[in-house]
Parts: structure tokens; sequence; C-alpha cells
């Protein structure tokens, strides 16, 4: 393939080297061959005369004016409304528009996407248009995000909405709808809450995969709720483990401890207690007393 010779050359404007064409020898350099280029004529041009007709005959509530306008001078109706508009000839705003307020604005904050554009347009005494609008224009998410959805619960526990369906029938899962003005053959959309679908995986775990969960989601929710739980019952928490070593340490010389014994002077669910022995094994407090009574308490609660 054939290409056009090059070589160095000498800008006749700023008089910088550099490469171009020889056939015919190119006299600009980058920078300066875009001032050389001639400017584009102006289409459309006004005149005081044309400005004159403009202002005497615009009207913008009278319907298609800016187009019998425009077609008396031949151009296209978009340029007749711009020039309108520069000459300040349009429409002027309606009287009952109300400046957004500081107030307003925190307002619309706080509740976009826990509660819809309609409930907040009545709160605010203001049309929807005027509450959407503002939340385009602040960057605030309309959605509505008090609950889960149907769709979100699918994408969090990794599994087809038939699924969902059947948590939700069999009552797993309370879920209420979100009262919007959808028909009844579109379909209100889900609204569960996250304590609802934490209660379900400790309820239900067996109905839970977790190699199809989304992993980010479920250490954030389920295991960020079960520590949060942990932390505030802490010291009810540590109190029950003093319960349990004392009664344990009551009992060591009994060959036959087990978890109903130690349940009868401590009146706390068998798995507490179970728990309780753990962590004190696991401390190293009841080392040696644990593993003798440990096959007793495993038959007790088998």
């Amino acid at each position: 393939m054939s290409q056009h010779p090059t070589g160095p050359l000498t800008c006749v404007v700023c008089g910088a080297a550099f490469t171009g064409g020889l056939h015919p020898p190119a006299r600009f350099c980058l920078v300066c061959r875009p001032r050389q280029r001639r400017p584009k004529p102006a289409k459309y041009v006004w005149t005081p005369e044309r400005d004159a007709i403009l202002r005497a005959r615009y009207d913008g509530t009278v319907r298609n004016r800016s187009t019998e306008i425009a077609r008396e001078l031949g151009w296209p109706g978009w340029a007749i409304k711009k020039r309108a508009a520069h000459l300040g000839l349009t429409r002027a705003w309606p009287t009952t528009r109300r400046d957004w307020t500081d107030g307003e604005r925190a307002f619309l904050a706080q509740w976009s996407g826990h509660r819809d554009s309609g409930w907040i347009a009545k709160q605010l005494r203001r049309t929807l248009t005027s509450v959407v609008v503002q939340q385009k224009r602040s960057d605030l998410a309309r959605r509505v995000r008090a609950g889960y959805t149907l769709r979100d619960l699918c994408g969090c526990f990794g599994v087809d909405h038939h699924v969902v369906e059947r948590w939700g029938a069999a009552g797993l899962l309370p879920r209420t709808t979100r009262l919007t003005a959808r028909t009844d053959k579109q379909g209100d959309p889900w609204s569960i809450p996250e304590a609802a679908v934490v209660a379900f995986v400790r309820a239900c775990p067996q109905e839970v995969d977790l190699r199809k969960v989304d992993q980010a989601w479920f250490f954030d929710v389920i295991v960020g709720a079960t520590l949060e739980a942990t932390s505030t019952g802490a010291s009810g928490r540590h109190d029950d483990l003093r319960r349990v070593r004392a009664v344990f340490r009551e009992l060591e010389a009994d060959e036959a401890i087990s978890t109903q014994a130690i349940h009868a002077r401590v009146p706390l669910p068998a798995h507490e207690i179970r728990l309780a022995l753990r962590s004190l094994q696991a401390a190293g407090e009841i080392t040696r007393v644990w593993q003798r009574a440990e096959p007793a308490v495993q038959r007790r609660t088998a």
C-alpha cells in the first residue's frame, strides 16, 4: 500500500519544526493548523428588523405561532424559539411556583429511598413532578429501600423467584406490599423487613445454601446482626457463664454431671447451657472436669 512521503518541515506562522507531508508540503504545524481554518458563517442571522417582527408577533400562549413566523422567514421553528428565549419573550414562571427551602430539601433527603415520591409530595404539599425533578437534581435515589423485594432476595440468596415465593407461601418470610399504584395484574412489590430475613435464616438454616448466597451481603446483614445482638447481651452472657461455672464446680465431684443437672439449678435452655460449657472449656477453666463429664452431657442432650 502506497504512503505519502513525509519529512521535516517548518511552520510558516510560529516557526516550529514538525513532520508533515511533502507533496504538496504542509505549511502549518498541528497547533496552528486549526487556527487557520475559516470560521463557518452563521446560517441564521438576526437583524433589528427581524427582531422587531418577532417582538410584535411572538406569543408563547398561542399554539403554532412560532411555526407561522418560521414559515414566513423560511427558518426552522427552533431558531424562532431560541431567539424568543434570548429576547425574554417566552412565557413567564407561574405565580404559584415556590422555590425549594432548606427545610424541604432536608426532608426530601431524609425520606428519599424510604417512602415513595407520592407520599413525600403530599407531605410537602407539592406536585409529584416537582418532587421527582428535585430528587433528580439532588442525585437522590427514588427507589424505596425500606425492605427487600422479591428480586432482592433472589439475588441475596442466589435462588430462583419460585423458591422465595414458596418461602412466603409457607409463612417462613412474612411479607407485605408497598401499596403502590400498580394494578392487580402488574403486582405490587414485596416489602420484607431486614429483621424478618435475619429471623428466617436463624429459624430455617436448612433452607439456605451458603455456596449460593451473596457472601458480602450475608456477612454484612446476617453475621452483623448476630454480632450486634451478642454485644448487646454481653453483660447477660457473662452472668450466665458465671452461674454455669459455679454450678459446675459444685457438681464436679459427681460422675453423672449432665446438662439436666445444671438446668435444675440454672434456669437456662439446654442449648444455652451447652454453649456456656463449650465457652468455659475453650477458656481452659473446666478442661479436666469437662473431659470427664462431656460424654454424660452428650448422652443427656442427644
